[in-house]
């Protein structure tokens, strides 16, 4: 199963993220885990795209195709993908590249001065402003209207808890 995590900046998708390949790792359930953000990290860019998504669709292709034929004793079952997506065109691009039918979108969300204390923790000089910015737009447009999936809140849980609801939700075992 193809797992997105979803929600804005500052939200825990990555903490998230690390947290359900924990439990299904103590569960023995093999699994990957791609932070798609950084297979984004190139520069430059091409100017029309700008968050180096085409990029990161070609490395997490590459990574799945290895993840299920390099482990033969043990090929992952479930991928997890933590990334922004405001479009459902994005999620069906990584279901694309990955060879995916189907995927669960699970859209994380916290309230605007949980998303801010937690990028001022992280982030510094230009990028923690960036960031505030970005926190605030997507605050308020995710998840998208249409875009079906989970809404589970992370303000109020550990990480590891909002994973455990994730993995009951979606029957990861």
């Amino acid at each position: 199963m193809l797992v997105i995590l979803s929600g804005p900046v500052g939200v825990g998708k990555t903490r998230t993220g690390r947290a359900l390949s924990a439990l299904l790792q103590e569960g023995g359930t093999p699994h990957t885990l791609v932070d798609f953000d950084a297979l984004t990290y190139t520069y430059p860019r091409a100017p029309d795209d700008p968050f180096g998504t085409r990029v990161a669709l070609v490395g997490l292709a590459h990574l799945w195709r290895a993840a299920t034929a390099t482990t033969a004793q043990a090929p992952s079952r479930h991928l997890i993908v933590p990334r922004v997506i405001e479009d459902r065109r994005e999620a069906e691009a990584i279901a694309d590249a990955t060879d995916h039918d189907a995927f669960a979108l699970i859209h994380l969300t916290a309230p605007l001065d949980v998303l801010h204390a937690r990028l001022r923790a992280r982030e510094t000089g230009a990028a923690l402003s960036w960031h505030l910015t970005r926190a605030a737009e997507l605050a308020s447009s995710l998840p998208t209207p249409g875009l079906e999936g989970h809404v589970v809140q992370t303000d109020a849980h550990t990480p590891r808890q909002v994973a455990a609801e994730i993995q009951n939700r979606l029957s990861l075992r």
